[in-house]
């Protein structure tokens, strides 16, 4: 790595790199962390999903519904945005309200505005929370401005995907921290199957990762969307459905999952029976970030990161991090919100923060950007607070059966026999085609003439599968065709021993035996 690029990557996470409009410190974000040289754009889509319900078509009483019952799915977007002034930034209070529409689409009246600001407020109230303190909090000017004009050209799209029970804001500063530095944000709220309610179940994950590949769906006829460069993060249960969609949907190049309920046992428990959630599917970056664990916690558990065997995977450990200290608007309504609470390392939760938000940034820019420098310090290097506990490079999946029938037609039978001889002995108890496919490729060769690549092309077969009786019936045919009535012969007696009642292998076995070779 060339030492300019070294010296760019350090002075990035510590805030040295310059950008335009901003001052070195920009109180809006957050301390130590430099936005990126575009503005910010935020804007809130209603739509609904018509392939799903949320309400139930009739009501108790037999009779038809009049109120929309398909699935609400409310995407906030954060996007690189034209030049902007200060005054025109949105008041952190206004991601607050967009929690109202979440799950009923309305115009939003002030009395809602003023009851969820107190909801809001009263459990850091309850524990503690200075009262101005969280004035000035819902007060705060952030680096967003509504409805701000786009700024020309194709980004890089990422999801996010919330923590239970919770809303896109929770992480407003990361979100805005990407679109500042040449991103498209989609987030999406945890809303559980039937109600506003997430639910620890399989149907509320499922909720999710579905609401994930709704909002990727309508992010494709965005103005401002790459679609050719995908990313998906998610926080706590928003780290669990981020991998999930990953595992599910093969445009997603890039999974982050910030201290992911995917590293916790009760949530493993749920998901496991999922018959796509395999570390070996995965084939999108991972970065697996880690909190540190307190004295009684359970140890996390790592196996999903363990078996990611064809992807690059990176895990980190945050050293001052708790689980809620993944999300900026928990650090603030919270653990900022206590001056009495001397227990709480703010100074520690504050640099941890900005550092993990950088590293989130970083491994987006290596894998979504496509920057090597930034991939090889991401797998080398760690800075204070922050420990890098296992990298795994990607090792080269075999190809699937589609990948292998392609290769097969535009490269020839024997650069697909090598490649199946190649990936055989690591995949044994896989085999890479299933018997029906190899047959009908080497009917394909024979019918073309190509008798030694359709007998190639059933001996694969044979190796395969070899208690089938078809396989040995089929290279029989490939033999005889050939004129070597030997090893027709052979094979058609053992497609017979496999299977007495094959008519073919006896027809062909008597024909062979009585030098009829027509």
């Amino acid at each position: 790595m060339k030492m300019k690029t070294i010296t760019l990557i350090i002075g990035f996470l510590f805030g040295y790199q310059g950008a335009v409009g901003q001052t070195q410190e920009d109180v809006r974000l957050w301390k130590d962390v430099e936005p990126g040289i575009y503005e910010v754009g935020y804007e809130v889509l209603h739509e609904y999903d018509y392939g799903r319900t949320f309400k139930p078509k009739y009501d108790y009483y037999g009779g038809l519904a009049t109120e929309e019952i398909a699935r609400p799915v409310q995407i906030s977007i954060w996007y690189p945005a034209t030049s902007t002034t200060h005054s025109a930034t949105m008041q952190f209070r206004e991601y607050v309200h967009a929690t109202i529409t979440e799950t009923a689409f309305h115009t939003v009246q002030e009395s809602e505005k003023t009851r969820v600001e107190r909801t809001y407020q009263s459990g850091p109230l309850s524990q503690g929370g200075n009262p101005a303190y969280l004035q000035d909090l819902f007060a705060q000017h952030v680096l967003a401005t509504k409805n701000a004009a786009r700024h020309p050209g194709k980004f890089p799209l990422i999801l996010y995907a919330s923590s239970h029970n919770s809303s896109p804001y929770e992480n407003r500063v990361l979100l805005e921290l990407l679109a500042s530095r040449g991103y498209v944000v989609a987030a999406i709220p945890s809303t559980g199957q039937a109600s506003a309610r997430m639910t620890q179940d399989i149907f509320g994950i499922e909720a999710q990762v579905r609401d994930l590949e709704f909002a990727l769906a309508t992010m494709r006829e965005y103005p401002s969307v790459d679609y050719t460069r995908i990313g998906v993060a998610g926080f706590s249960l928003g780290g669990l459905s981020a991998p999930l969609l990953a595992l599910k949907n093969a445009n997603i190049d890039a999974v982050a999952s910030l201290d992911g309920s995917i590293a916790f046992a009760d949530w493993l428990s749920i998901v496991e029976a999922d018959p796509y959630f395999e570390g070996k599917r995965m084939r999108a970056a991972f970065l697996h970030l880690l909190s540190r664990r307190l004295e009684g916690d359970s140890p996390h558990n790592t196996s999903f990161f363990d078996d990611v065997t064809f992807a690059d995977a990176c895990l980190y450990q945050l050293k001052a991090l708790r689980h809620p200290d993944f999300a900026s608007s928990i650090i603030r309504m919270w653990a900022f919100s206590q001056p009495n609470n001397t227990r709480l390392d703010k100074a520690g939760i504050e640099a941890g923060y900005a550092t993990m938000i950088q590293y989130v940034l970083m491994f987006f820019d290596a894998y979504l950007k496509r920057e090597p420098e930034v991939r090889q310090f991401l797998q080398t290097n760690q800075q204070d607070g922050i420990t890098l506990e296992s990298f795994n490079r990607a090792q080269i999946p075999a190809p699937n059966e589609a990948q292998l029938v392609d290769i097969i037609r535009e490269k020839g039978v024997q650069t697909g026999i090598a490649l199946i001889q190649r990936f055989r002995m690591a995949q044994a108890e896989h085999p890479l085609f299933s018997e029906t496919l190899m047959n009908r490729l080497g009917y394909d060769a024979l019918s073309g003439n190509s008798k030694e690549e359709a007998i190639l092309l059933f001996r694969l077969n044979v190796q395969a599968y070899p208690n089938s009786s078809n396989v040995y019936d089929s290279l029989g045919d490939a033999y005889y065709q050939s004129g070597d009535f030997e090893n027709a012969l052979a094979n058609f007696e053992k497609s017979l021993a496999l299977d007495p009642s094959n008519q073919n292998a006896k027809r062909m076995i008597a024909q062979i035996k009585s030098g009829g070779d027509t």
